[in-house]
């Protein structure tokens, strides 16, 4: 999906030696059963400092996501380009 479309342009951006500064972020996680796993009711706190309550505990990959476009926009871009 979404890693292998950005791996993908930041190969061709490299190739072609476009002039511009390109950071990658991947934000990958695995849906892992442990006594560390998120439980409904749990609260979170993401890198910008924002709580987040667990209501699905499927919710690993959308709040790496949510971290990983927070450390996106810590050197505040020009540009991001989100292809989750």
């Amino acid at each position: 999906g979404g890693a292998a479309h950005v791996l993908g342009l930041a190969s061709m951006v490299m190739r072609a030696k476009l002039p511009v500064r390109l950071r990658v972020l991947v934000a990958a996680v695995e849906n892992s059963i442990s006594g560390d796993a998120f439980r409904p009711g749990d609260v979170l706190v993401a890198r910008n400092g924002k709580t987040t309550e667990i209501g699905n505990t499927d919710a690993e990959g959308r709040l790496v996501l949510a971290d990983a476009l927070v450390e996106a926009c810590a050197e505040q871009p020009e540009l991001v380009v989100d292809c989750a």
